[in-house]
This record gives C-alpha cells, structure tokens and sequence, in this order.
C-alpha cells in the first residue's frame, strides 16, 4: 500500500451520529406582479410608478418592466413564473459568493494571520506567499474556504453544516490531486497538505483532532522528501512550509493517539535529513536567524529538541534503556546549551516581535527541560521541575506584558499545566489558554484545558501531573 493510500485510509472517517442543525425557514413575502424588472432583481418592494420607478430613478439606472405588464393574465402567470425562477438563481448565487467572501475573510483574518509571525519579514511570510494559490488552484481555494468555514463555526452554529461540506470537498480535491499527480510534491500539494494539517488542531466542529494531524503530518513527511530528493535550491515556499511542520510536530506527536504515532515519523530520522536544509541560510548574503526562519525566528534548534523529547516521552517505557538514556542525556546537554545561546542575545537590540519570539522559544527550551528531567531521572517527582515551571511562566507573563494577544506554545504550557501545583499559577494557565482558544478559535486548548483540570483535580497527589505526562493512557484520554 503506497503512502497516499495509507494516508486516505487514516483520514477517512464517519460521520455518523453528526447532528445538524436544521436550516430555519425562510419569511415569506408576497411577490409585487407589476414591479420593475430592477426591483425584482433586487428583492426591493416597487412603487410600480411609469415609466421610472422611485427606486431606478434614486439609483440613477434604466426602469426595464417585464412584458407582461398589460398583456393577457395567462401570460403573467407564466411570465412571473420564469422570472421567479431566475431570481432564485440570482438569490442561491449571491448566496454562495457572500458565503465565500465570509469563509475567506475568516481564513484571512484569523486562520493564516496566527501562522504568520509578527517578526516575519512581509515577502517571507505566509501571508505574502499562500494567499497567490487560491488564484491558480481551485484545490488550494477550497481548503482556505474550508478552514475560514471552520472559524466561522466556531461561534456560529448555522456554519456546521457548510464547514462539513467544505472540509470534505476540499479533502476530495486533494486526493484526486494526488491520484493524478506526477511527482506527488507540488507546491499546491504541500501547501494543501499543512493547511489541513493545522486545521485538525484547532477545529471544534469537523470531529477533528491532533491524531487526524498526524495523518497529514506523515503526508507532509512524504513530500518533503520528494522535493528534497530534487535537491533544488530551498525557496521561501519550501522554508515557511517545512518551518510550520516543525512548528506543529511537538504537539502533534503529544496529543496524538498512541496507537496512530507508528504512522507518525521519527523526529530522529526527520532532523537527520532535514536539519541541515533548514540551517541553509535562504539569501546568500543573510546570516539573519529572523530572516532565515520566518517562522521559528532563532527557535529552531529549541523545536528541534522539542520534538525529540515528545518522542521519547510518548513511545519509550522508563526507566529507559542505557541507549535511549544516553540520547536523553545528550539531549539534556543540547538543550541547556541551547537555553544559553537564546539568553545571550541583547534585548535592547530586538525589535518587540523579536522579543516575543525569543521568549517563545526559552518556553519551550525550559518545557523541554522538565520532560528530560524525568526521562534522564525516573524517580524524579514534580516538586523537582518547580524551578524550570517558574522560569517558563516567567516567560509567558513577559510576552503577556509585552502584547496581550501573543499566544505562547500549546505544547509548552501543557507541560507547565501539567507539573503546576500552586494555585495562582494554575489560574494564570487557564486564562492564557482560554485566550489561545478565543485568539485562535481552537478546540485543542480547550481540550487541554480539560485535561489540566482533571489532573489539578488530583488533590490527594500534587505530585501525579509529571507522571500523567509519561502515561500513555492518560494522553490518550486527551485525544479523545
């Protein structure tokens, strides 16, 4: 079974048990026989006045009157009959062009504007680069319709249904992209590939989750290495795309289902062939981290080490082997000596969105540093990770001070969440991850959120939240 069959396999789906709101009936309105051919148009009531209705003459346009007006009542009948017609066409299309327009000003406004970073330099960012293929790619078109449908859902139930329809079109148009394909790794394949990608860690309505993510994460994988294969210069599209897997990787590999992580790969065997390609710089010229990884900023290797650490947490039984121990511990060294570089660079030089990012990334170095105290330590217990919880929030209030609408990394603060004892810092990770799940209109914050409060719940342990980090059914109820 090729890759793409496997991949179809896993993101097919039911959708039995999905329940619809019904559509709320249309108000009824006696249609005006006489009126002005604009008026009808329009669903304007007609004063009937000739030869220039009231309205035609305000709008400075031609009265056309039907010709029924004073012929024979059977040819009005069906005359009005035809016109009526037509007007319903008139009325299904500018319903579907209005409905369009909403779908892809959410996609805009909301959807690809939290994947594109503040610091990103604008003819890198994503915003600069994807939007020109809705233009050329009627598939590509399709998924930032059904991404914008699922943030419209998001707070409007009556957008379910079309959010539904949306998804599932667009996912046909990618599989018969992919039947038809050549070389399997255009750029509207990849593009297509990450957008679904995302969608599955924020949508609330499709019955989506971080293991349907998985299932594009390992597509995304078997493009990558198509396109890598042709060992062509790296493009902007190539960077910002393969960035926004690895931005997505961590959580993925932790929030999804332990059964699905074997079609998932190896964080090990990806950086192994990619690391080098994403250290290239993009321009000859430029040494600027903030302009080479118009995603991740200078956070590449702490999303590198990230990644390896959710690994080992999710597939490895501690204590670990002497093998799997020495790759922990060489870990533990990367990320210490990572945390350094990224508290060596002068703040006073950064711009805020730099700063931010920077911030970001110590977050997740420090969250990296809990899991490995405890893959390195078996008897490690939560009271032991207080001091790296304390600097990651540390972090997250610093970027809250700096801008209230920056959101931190999911994955980090469920690491905090999960190893948090102290009351008042509980309620700072709730409210941070109420304000990811309105900014990003995300059901996995609140899914995670769930979760945080279930272990929070465990008064008679305080110290359980860092072995539920290790327990494969625990996260596994998180998937659900």
């Amino acid at each position: 079974m090729s890759s793409y069959h496997i991949y179809q396999h896993i993101l097919n789906f039911s959708e039995d048990g999905t329940v619809l709101k019904p559509t709320p009936r249309r108000r009824k309105f006696k249609k005006s026989v006489d009126g002005c051919l604009n008026c009808k148009k329009r669903r304007k009531k007609c004063d009937e006045t000739k030869p220039e209705c009231k309205n035609c003459i305000r709008r400075g346009i031609e009265c056309r009157w039907p010709a029924h007006v004073n012929s024979k009542a059977q040819d009005d009948k069906l005359l009005d009959q035809l016109i009526s017609i037509q007007e319903e066409d008139i009325r299904q299309e500018e319903a579907v062009s209005s409905e369009e327009t909403l779908c892809y000003d959410a996609f805009v406004s909301v959807f690809l504007s939290s994947i594109t970073p503040a610091h990103c330099h604008p003819l890198l960012s994503p915003m600069s680069i994807l939007l020109p293929y809705a233009v050329t790619n009627s598939t590509v078109k399709e998924i930032f319709l059904a991404c914008g449908a699922t943030i419209m859902a998001y707070a409007d139930d009556s957008f379910i249904q079309r959010a539904h329809i949306r998804y599932h079109n667009a996912l046909n148009l990618l599989i018969s992209d992919i039947q038809k394909s050549k070389d399997g790794c255009e750029d509207h394949l990849f593009i297509s590939v990450q957008l679904l990608q995302t969608l599955c860690l924020r949508d609330k309505t499709l019955g989506l989750s971080a293991t349907k993510s998985a299932a594009h994460i390992s597509a995304a994988y078997e493009i990558l290495k198509k396109r890598f294969a042709k060992e062509l210069k790296i493009s902007p599209l190539d960077r910002i795309l393969t960035e926004h897997f690895v931005f997505n990787y961590p959580i993925t590999l932790m929030m999804c289902h332990h059964g699905k992580l074997s079609a998932v790969p190896s964080p090990f065997s990806f950086y192994s062939q990619f690391g080098k390609s994403l250290e290239t710089p993009l321009n000859d010229c430029s040494s600027d981290p903030w302009l080479d990884h118009p995603i991740l900023g200078v956070g590449l290797k702490a999303h590198e080490i990230s990644a390896k650490c959710t690994w080992m947490c999710r597939v490895k039984e501690l204590p670990l082997s002497l093998e799997d121990l020495t790759i922990c511990k060489r870990l533990l060294e990367e990320a210490t000596e990572n945390l350094q570089r990224l508290k060596s660079i002068p703040m006073y030089s950064l711009e805020k969105a730099q700063k931010q990012t920077l911030s970001f990334s110590k977050t997740v170095i420090y969250a990296s540093l809990i899991l490995l105290t405890k893959l390195c330590n078996n008897r490690a217990r939560t009271e032991d990770v207080q001091k790296e919880l304390k600097l990651l929030l540390d972090e997250v209030l610093y970027s809250k001070q700096l801008d209230d609408d920056y959101f931190q990394s999911i994955w980090a603060m469920f690491i905090a969440g999960s190893v948090c004892i102290d009351p008042g810092q509980r309620l700072f990770i709730s409210e941070r991850f109420r304000k990811v799940s309105s900014m990003l209109h995300s059901s996995l914050s609140e899914k995670v959120l769930r979760y945080l409060e279930m272990v929070w719940g465990e008064e008679e342990d305080k110290q359980v939240g860092l072995d539920f980090l290790f327990d494969t059914t625990m996260l596994d109820i998180v998937c659900s």
